[in-house]
């Protein structure tokens, strides 16, 4: 099992909290793409992670084939 910090704990043990997911997609291309189901654009380690991507995780998938769902991804992120 994942161990996660004292903070993290307390925080989770809250009523309410404060969490969103942030994927980071590298092409065959070479270019990273950065996407977040957070209500504004997050920046972590030199990536953008776009909000108004409405990128959403597939549930129970680990590795989803992003040719057979495109419509997870912005039309302007997808190869030409």
């Amino acid at each position: 099992m994942r161990q996660i910090g004292e903070d993290l704990q307390a925080h989770l043990a809250e009523d309410a909290t404060t969490l969103c997911s942030a994927w980071r997609v590298t092409r065959r291309d070479g270019v990273v793409l950065g996407f977040t189901d957070h209500d504004h654009d997050l920046t972590i380690g030199g990536t953008t992670f776009l909000a108004a991507s409405a990128f959403r995780p597939a549930t129970g998938k680990q590795s989803p084939d992003w040719r057979r769902h495109p419509a997870m991804l912005p039309e302007r992120c997808l190869p030409r």
